[in-house]
C-alpha cells in the first residue's frame, strides 16, 4: 500500500493508493513548537531583530541575541539559512515570534542542543530529589547540550532516562543532516500538542510540501 501525507500550516491529511482517507484542520496554535529551516531576509538593528522568511506570508520576527546567557550558536548575517522554531504563532498583521534556541520536548526530558543550561522542573518540590534530578541532568549532558529534567523524571532511573536522551539526540541529528522541517515537536511549556498533531507524527516536511512516513516514523518511498 502506498501511503502519502500531506502536511500544511493549516492541514494534515493522509491519501491511500491514491485515495483521500483522513482529512483534520488545524488550528493556528497547532503550529506553535515546530522547527523549520529559513532564510534571514532584513536586519533590524534598531528593533534588536530581524525579519525570517519562513515560506508564509508574512516573515517571522526573530531577536539577534537570545534571552538564554548560555546560548551558544553565532551571530546571523542577512540571507543566512537558519533553523530556527515558533515560540508564538502570527496573530493580527504579525508574523510568528522565533527563536533559534530550539527544545525539543520528551516525556521526561527537554533537549536544549543549542544551550548548555541543566535544570529542574519547578513542579519537583522536594529539595533532596531536586539536588539527585540536577545531578543526573548534568551527567547526563556532560556539557554537550542543555537539559530539563521534567516534573515525570522524578524518581525514575538513569537507564530510562539515557534511552530518552538518546531517541531526541538522535531526531536533533536528523534534522540537521537532511536539513528538512520537522512539524509538531513541542516547545517546553507544552506536553504532546493538539489531538490533531499527534496523529501525524512523527512527520517529515520538505520544499516540495509532499511527506511521506512508514512505521518507522522517518521518510520512506511511500510504501508501507
Amino acid at each position: 500500500m502506498e501511503r502519502i501525507i500531506y502536511l500544511s500550516d493549516h492541514f494534515g491529511a493522509v491519501a491511500e493508493d491514491g485515495r483521500l482517507v483522513e482529512y483534520i484542520p488545524f488550528r493556528k496554535e497547532d503550529c506553535a513548537g515546530q522547527i523549520l529551516w529559513g532564510r534571514v531576509d532584513r536586519m533590524m538593528p534598531g528593533l534588536g531583530a530581524a525579519f525570517v522568511d519562513i515560506g508564509r506570508n508574512k516573515d517571522g520576527f526573530l531577536p539577534l541575541k537570545e534571552s538564554s546567557q548560555t546560548f551558544t550558536e553565532p551571530d546571523f548575517r542577512s540571507g543566512d539559512r537558519i533553523l530556527v522554531q515558533i515560540r508564538k504563532e502570527e496573530t493580527g498583521n504579525k508574523g510568528a515570534f522565533l527563536t533559534r534556541d530550539i527544545s525539543l520536548a520528551g516525556s521526561y526530558l527537554i533537549l536544549m542542543p543549542r544551550n548548555r543550561f541543566t535544570g529542574v522542573s519547578a513542579r519537583v518540590k522536594d529539595p533532596e530529589e531536586r539536588s539527585r534530578m540536577l545531578r543526573t541532568g548534568k551527567a547526563l549532558a556532560g556539557d554537550r547540550f542543555g537539559i530539563v529534567m521534567r516534573e515525570a523524571a522524578a524518581g525514575m532511573p538513569e537507564e530510562m532516562l539515557r534511552k530518552e536522551l538518546d531517541r531526541l539526540t538522535t531526531q536533533w541529528n536528523e534534522i540537521l543532516i537532511r536539513k528538512m522541517s520537522w512539524c509538531g515537536i513541542t516547545s517546553p511549556g507544552e506536553r504532546n500538542g493538539s489531538n490533531a498533531r499527534r496523529s501525524f507524527r512523527p512527520i517529515w516536511k520538505d520544499s516540495s510540501g509532499r511527506r511521506s512516513t512508514g512505521r518507522s516514523g522517518f521518510p520512506t518511498e511511500g510504501t508501507s
